[in-house]
């Protein structure tokens, strides 16, 4: 029999600014039953229907055709074998024939002679690979959170390949957990202590072990949520389900016994993560800084994301709009907690770094006692988020974290108000839309030519009224986190494409059409320097591109700046311009300046202002003590008049 969930209520352990964003059980806190008991609950596990799969599929094959074969050439060389099409494969110029089963290789032989044929091969039959739903004793009566962001569907797909890694910056790991002992690597050609980041403990009674084990109970809380082991990847049935269960986890331990510890150790675990081998970074964890990101910590999440790693931290749980760092630096990907209804945690703070949000209300998993402890908090949520990035880094190898990142944005479900909002970010994760949308490579969206036999949607006629086109008014925001966008709905779009400029390169973000529905994206693979953005609606009533909008990254201060300047043009020549007041202490009044074109001194109270543009015209606002400039944005720039409106 396992020892029961522990259960408790959410917690913030600080020390030195530097918060583990630990929503953990209070101490010796138990449930009423013994919810471990693994003799319960268990159901046998279901075989696979197929037993034939990956075997050549009797009397079916794939011939494809030369592109420069008609349909004439196609009809004569499936007529000659008295063979008709089925289906068709589209691009791939393919037909799958039937054929009376045993005589496969003798017409495959004579239609690979014919000059229209380009290949003939066998049809295969597949399977899903493995059983999709758990059987894990706790999954079915305590794991409410994966069933509400999709894992089944995601684990249609794919459990988590062994390669894949997410390195996890926390209190460590219990090795030899029953969930985790066969979860977790080091980084090749690391030794264990070379895993451990603490290079003093600040709590009395903590000490810095060789290895990172953990003597805290967060970091296996964590590392459990990402990749407890389960019967869904051919482990034994005992506790919980990770969302990732395929992959494994590296152990990197910046915090002490009470989960606290320095920022810098954590930038150190940061810039080792970003060559470890990882796909992602979890950081449950943050602290709130009157300087906003330092630039150690800032250049060691630069080195992550220009490796390719998706980063992750938790928002912060004192329930205000204060940004916690590592979150609310540039390249992270901050995450919000949300309940079992799907409603915003009272915890979960609500501020532009959230980029999405995820269960975050009594999660269960393995604690450093053997056991198993219900804890809330964003340090809960974050994990659901990195494991579905390596999760979807596992189904389509070759994906960049750019694009991870727009599809597990784009694929959220909306809880807030429409597109991004500052409690729900994009939404609430939603694995099993990410996952399968990057292993299709679709969008959601219907996109190519209906197959011969079946009939297309009749397209809108007439023209639209301008208020029907999506796209009007861009706004573009040099936030925190990256460059936000947003912009206005419109009627009969199946899609969006936005388009970034930036260093002379031409970039659309991402790759595939964002779905009708979005409103926003957020760039967070945005470059230092001048980024400069259009949005471009799709449909078949005529659509024209936004007008051109930029943001300058990278030039504000770090201390004393004006938050979130935005312009936005409204297809006018008239420029509107809003920002926020500084995270440090209020200024005693403001300087826009349209660069260029001179200054103007506004008063501390005006944090909005509205100024002609004559081609592209930049600007930028300072924050003033007296007269001393205490600090000033970023740069964001509209060009008026280069939509087609």
């Amino acid at each position: 029999m396992a020892p029961p969930i522990r259960r408790g209520g959410w917690l913030a352990v600080v020390a030195l600014g530097l918060v583990a964003l630990l929503a953990g059980p209070s101490a010796g806190a138990q449930s009423d039953s013994a919810l471990g008991n693994r003799s319960a609950q268990v159901r046998p596990a279901p075989t696979n229907q197929r037993t034939d799969a990956g075997r050549p599929a009797p009397g079916r094959v794939v011939v494809r055709f030369r592109a420069d074969a008609t349909a004439a050439d196609v009809n004569r060389a499936l007529s000659e074998e008295g063979l008709s099409p089925g289906r068709t494969l589209g691009r791939l110029h393919g037909v799958v024939a039937r054929v009376d089963p045993g005589r496969e290789a003798a017409v495959m032989a004579r239609l690979s002679a014919h000059s229209a044929v380009a290949s003939v091969e066998r049809d295969f039959i597949v399977s899903t690979l493995g059983n999709p739903t758990p059987t894990d004793p706790l999954y079915a009566t305590d794991q409410w959170n994966l069933p509400q962001i999709g894992m089944p569907q995601a684990w249609g797909v794919t459990v988590g390949a062994s390669s894949v890694r997410v390195a996890v910056i926390d209190t460590g790991i219990d090795f030899a957990h029953e969930d985790l002992a066969t979860q977790w690597a080091y980084a090749s050609g690391h030794s264990a202590a070379d895993h451990v980041f603490l290079s003093t403990p600040l709590s009395s009674g903590c000490s810095a072990p060789g290895e990172p084990s953990d003597d805290n109970g967060h970091g296996s809380h964590v590392s459990g949520t990402i990749a407890a082991a389960s019967t869904i990847s051919g482990a034994p049935s005992v506790g919980i389900a990770g969302v990732a269960p395929g992959l494994r986890v590296i152990p990197l331990k910046a915090l002490d016994c009470q989960g606290s510890g320095y920022l810098s150790d954590v930038a150190a675990a940061i810039d080792f993560a970003a060559t470890s081998g990882a796909v992602a970074i979890n950081m449950s964890l943050g602290g709130a800084l009157d300087t906003g990101c330092p630039g150690y910590l800032q250049s060691a999440i630069d080195h992550a994301t220009a490796n390719g790693l998706v980063v992750v931290a938790a928002a912060g749980n004192d329930g205000t709009s204060d940004l916690e760092y590592p979150a609310g630096c540039n390249g992270v990907a901050g995450v919000g907690a949300t309940d079992s209804s799907d409603r915003h945690a009272a915890f979960s703070n609500q501020n532009s770094s959230v980029a999405i949000t995820a269960p975050g209300v009594r999660i269960v998993a393995p604690w450093n006692d053997g056991g198993y402890a219900e804890a809330s908090g964003t340090s809960m949520s974050t994990p659901h988020v990195s494991a579905c990035a390596a999760l979807m880094k596992s189904a389509s190898p070759g994906a960049t974290a750019s694009t991870i990142l727009s599809i597990l944005e784009g694929t959220a479900a909306d809880l807030g108000a429409p597109g991004w909002d500052s409690s729900f970010g994009w939404g609430r994760l939603n694995c099993g839309a990410a996952v399968s949308t990057i292993a299709t490579g679709s969008t959601g969206q219907p996109t190519g030519t209906p197959s011969p036999g079946t009939t297309a949607t009749p397209p809108v006629t007439g023209t639209p009224s301008p208020g029907s086109i999506g796209g009007r008014n861009l706004a573009v925001t040099a936030a925190a986190s990256g460059v936000q966008l947003s912009w206005d709905p419109g009627t009969g779009q199946s899609g969006y494409l936005v388009a970034r400029l930036a260093n002379g390169v031409l970039s659309l973000l991402p790759p595939a059409p964002l779905p009708a529905s979005q409103t926003g994206y957020l760039d967070t693979g945005a470059v230092p320097g001048l980024n400069c953005y259009s949005v471009f609606p799709l449909g078949p009533v005529p659509q024209q591109q936004s007008d051109l909008e930029c943001a300058s990254i990278g030039v504000h201060t770090p201390a004393g700046n004006p938050q979130n300047l935005t312009v936005r043009l409204n297809q006018s020549t008239m420029a509107a311009l809003t920002w926020g007041p500084p995270n440090g202490p209020a200024p005693t009044g403001y300087v826009l300046a349209t660069i260029g074109a001179g200054t103007e001194m506004l008063a501390n109270s005006v944090t909005s202002a509205s100024r002609p543009t004559n081609g592209l015209t930049c600007f930028i606002v300072g924050a003033l003590n007296g007269s001393a400039l205490v600090g000033y944005s970023d740069i964001v720039c509209g060009l008026p008049g280069f939509s087609t409106f």
